[in-house]
């Protein structure tokens, strides 16, 4: 069986609401068999391995898979949105971007809800 070094995409499921507190969030790649996962927040670690669990309000999670360990390398997935009750908002960017746009675009209506 050939694996990659590096991961070349990362998937994060589920990709659509609605969620709820306590609901997880999934990360998954290709790559070397021994990948390793972290998940951050405003530039915190807020959990390692594949899954992060989600708790009431707007959240905002870098999802890093980290390939082969002799080589740095890592692939990333940005998700944001917001837990309210039984509706929710998601937000998933490929990039590397700043969401303080969205944010700031959305929040007063997701306070709303």
């Amino acid at each position: 069986m050939y694996y990659l070094d590096c991961p070349s995409t990362v998937t994060v499921s589920p990709s659509s609401g609605p969620f709820k507190a306590g609901d997880e969030l999934t990360c998954g790649s290709d790559g070397d068999p021994e990948l390793r996962y972290e998940w951050t927040s405003h530039d915190e670690v807020v959990a390692t391995g594949r899954t992060v669990t989600l708790t009431a309000g707007w959240f905002e999670f870098v999802c890093r898979v980290y390939g082969h360990p002799t080589k740095y390398c890592y692939e990333k997935k940005v998700i944001s949105g917001t837990v309210v009750g039984k509706r929710t908002l998601l937000f998933i960017c490929p990039m590397d971007i700043a969401m303080s746009a969205v944010t700031s675009l959305f929040l007063p209506y997701l306070l709303s809800l």
